[in-house]
């Protein structure tokens, strides 16, 4: 039987750095920014073995973190943390509302979703900086975790649809960019999945994507999941059964959901939300969706890097107001995308690394082959080790045994990334050494 090294390596996890400022006209309303002061943390981390590894991902969270916010700096709606966590009422139509507190509120968001890009975003590695994945690794989605509150008062069945794209960054087929002019031009350049703007009037499917770059998931609702959302703020929703849906090299993924009521005949302004606290009271099933939304610092200048690099996509949220779902003259007819709010949509991912079980068993540690390879100017290695070493030493000769560079790394339990730089054309030798064990492997630099 084979003996399975798992390693663990602490990741932070949870929703997107926001920008909001009093310019901000990205809102249709303020109406629907409704302060909970439920806030659930969200556990997790990358499980690495010698075969793989697996994780949940929050990518909005990841990037607020990796801007400086702290767990004690998000707070429940509160105007003096840093972020705040809020829900917003989501539905596939606009004649419904929510109510908080002695008036009731329409319903104005429509799809909400996030992307998650593990080629290009250095968010999720919140030790090394480096991506998870490089271009050339295929992982499974196995889980998208939609963050959202159920509230069920009537026996009709009501269903959670959610649409997951994939591509690289470059695929228009799959992706739009979209960019903001002043003065919310700090907001910078979204990748977007397109939505079909005639689907956007109703509970049919909503995005373009071509067949094999798109998975449709209805999720049926019942009363359990009242109970799961009121205690954990997500609702699991497996992607491709056990397998897990196969998400090609270098691609990034986007997931959008929205609620569509079981209920027919729903009478205009019937309330679908009421946490409680409302004057009125909840008529229908009905849904929030949870988010983060920044209260500050002020407005960012446009050079600052507050979104983990939007100009290439990357993670970002993505959402529908109501009006695209009437028509309504807008910037960007069928997609809204903003900084200004991260949903909070967690992605399980498992990545097969084909690796020598024999080679990790025998000398407590592997090492990957850089990617890409050949290269020009930059090349990743990945490695990891089962336990923590005294001292781990990479090197780099070439073909005569001359040493070009030798650098101590990182020699603590877990997975690292090692970003090689630009080298002389020709062909190289690398070695990890720990603790006296050396793993060599070449490389071709162009």
């Amino acid at each position: 039987m084979k003996k399975i090294y798992s390693l663990i390596c602490s990741l932070s996890i949870g929703s997107v750095l926001l920008a909001q400022s009093p310019a901000n006209t990205m809102y249709e309303s303020t109406s629907d920014l409704i302060p909970t002061a439920k806030k659930i943390p969200t556990k997790g981390g990358l499980k690495v073995s010698a075969t793989g590894f697996a994780g949940r991902f929050d990518p909005a969270y990841s990037v607020m973190t990796i801007n400086g916010v702290q767990d004690a700096e998000i707070a429940g709606g509160s105007a003096g943390t840093k972020v705040g966590v809020f829900v917003t009422g989501t539905n596939c139509d606009s004649t419904l509302t929510t109510c908080f507190s002695t008036t009731s509120n329409y319903i104005t968001t429509h799809k909400f979703g996030m992307n998650f890009d593990p080629i290009y975003s250095i968010a999720h590695d919140q030790v090394n900086f480096a991506p998870l994945l490089t271009m050339t690794e295929t992982m499974f989605l196995d889980t998208v975790w939609v963050g959202n509150f159920y509230q069920r008062v009537t026996n009709f069945n009501d269903t959670l649809l959610v649409e997951i794209v994939w591509g690289d960054s470059t695929n228009t087929a799959v992706y739009a960019p979209f960019s903001f002019a002043a003065p919310n031009n700090y907001m910078g350049t979204f990748l977007g999945p397109k939505f079909n703007t005639s689907a956007l009037q109703g509970n049919t499917s909503f995005l373009t994507a071509p067949a094999l770059n798109k998975k449709v998931i209805k999720y049926v609702l019942t009363a359990a999941d009242t109970t799961l959302t009121n205690n954990t703020g997500y609702i699991p929703v497996v992607v491709n059964g056990s397998a897990g849906q196969m998400i090609p090299a270098g691609s990034i993924v986007s997931a959008v959901a929205t609620f569509i009521p079981g209920q027919p005949n729903v009478p205009v302004g019937a309330v679908a939300y009421n946490p409680g606290a409302g004057a009125s009271p909840q008529t229908t099933n009905g849904m929030v969706a949870r988010l983060y939304v920044q209260n500050s610092p002020a407005t960012p200048v446009v050079t600052q890097n507050w979104f983990d690099d939007v100009a290439v996509g990357k993670n970002h949220t993505v959402y529908t107001f109501k009006r695209e779902r009437y028509g309504m003259t807008g910037a960007f007819p069928g997609l809204r995308s903003s900084s200004s709010r991260a949903y909070m949509m967690d992605f399980s991912i498992t990545v097969p690394v084909p690796q020598s079980l024999k080679e990790i068993e025998k000398i407590g540690f592997s090492l990957g082959q850089n990617t890409p390879n050949p290269y020009t100017n930059n090349s990743t290695i990945k490695y990891a080790l089962l336990k923590d070493a005294n001292s781990a030493v990479f090197t780099v000769a070439d073909v005569t045994g001359r040493i070009i560079s030798s650098e101590k790394v990182s020699s603590n339990t877990g997975a690292h990334t090692i970003n090689l730089g630009a080298y002389a054309s020709g062909l190289y030798y690398y070695s990890l050494n720990v603790d006296g064990n050396v793993s060599t492997k070449k490389m071709i630099v162009e």
